[in-house]
This record gives structure tokens, C-alpha cells and sequence, in this order.
């Protein structure tokens, strides 16, 4: 468990990619339910009304098919666990620092909450594109271009 912990830090820091990672189905279903889970619970505080349930269960559908679909069009289908374990585990990691000022940004705008909220989303994005970037053998910019579009297509989908 300590080793996974470590892996996932390590490609939050640009020092391993999704390879590094097994190719557990075992541990990506996991990965994928702590992190509905732990999203359901955070935005059951943040959305006083709505399908909470329901947005996250749409939102891991649509990065489970993305995953899917980008490394079919570049013929690495068999990298979709690893990929995908990545791009879920690397979510809880970010999520450890996020949850704790989401929270505290419920109550009230303060600037430097909403910026370090702004810094952690940006730190996704780029470690998402650095797991694209190795899932598809991409230069860094082809995989920070591919985490953007898949930000954006999610934002659309779930509305947040």
C-alpha cells in the first residue's frame, strides 16, 4: 500500500509516469471507488441541492471512456489500466490539499484560498498531461494539450 502511495506521489511530481504503476484491474476498480467515493462525500458539503451521486458517477464515466478513446486513436489500448489507475489515484493524492480548502472557501471568498485552489487545479492539469503524455507518446506539450481538452469536455459534461 506504501509503495502505491509513493508511486502516485512520485508521478504527481513529474518523476514517474502511469507505466510505473501495475496492471491491476483490481487496483484501478479501487482507485475508481475511493475517488467516487471521497468526491461524493466532499460535494455532498460544497452543493447544498442536487445529484451529487449522480454528477460523479457521469463525470468517472466520461474520464473511464476518454481514457479509453484516446488511447484507442493511438493504438495503446493495453495501457488503459495503468493510464487510468494513474489519472484516479493522482486525483486522491491532489485531492488531500484540495478538500481542506474547498471546504473552507464554502463559508466566504478569500483570495488566497481561491488561489491556492487555482494553483492545485493547474497542478492536475499538468499532471494529467504528464500521464497523457507517457500513456500516448506525446511530447509534454501533446499531453498537457490533451489534459486541457479532457478538463474542458469534462466541465461540459458534469456542468462543474
Amino acid at each position: 500500500m506504501m509503495q502505491l502511495v509513493h508511486t502516485l506521489i512520485r508521478i504527481c511530481l513529474f518523476q514517474e509516469g502511469p507505466q510505473a504503476l501495475p496492471a491491476a484491474a483490481g487496483l484501478l476498480a479501487a482507485l475508481v471507488a475511493l475517488g467516487w467515493t471521497a468526491s461524493v462525500l466532499l460535494l455532498d458539503q460544497l452543493v447544498p441541492e442536487g445529484m451529487v451521486a449522480v454528477e460523479v458517477t457521469l463525470a468517472t464515466g466520461f474520464a473511464l471512456l476518454f481514457t479509453w478513446l484516446a488511447l484507442s486513436l493511438r493504438g495503446g489500448t493495453a495501457r488503459f489500466v495503468q493510464t487510468a489507475s494513474a489519472l484516479f489515484g493522482t486525483d486522491l493524492v491532489v485531492l488531500l490539499p484540495a478538500a481542506p480548502l474547498l471546504l473552507a472557501t464554502a463559508d466566504g471568498d478569500s483570495p488566497a484560498l481561491q488561489l491556492a485552489l487555482l494553483i492545485l487545479w493547474l497542478w492536475s492539469i499538468a499532471i494529467k498531461g504528464h500521464i497523457f503524455r507517457h500513456a500516448l507518446n506525446l511530447p509534454l506539450a501533446g499531453g498537457v494539450l490533451v489534459a486541457v481538452v479532457y478538463t474542458m469536455l469534462s466541465l461540459l459534461v458534469t456542468g462543474r
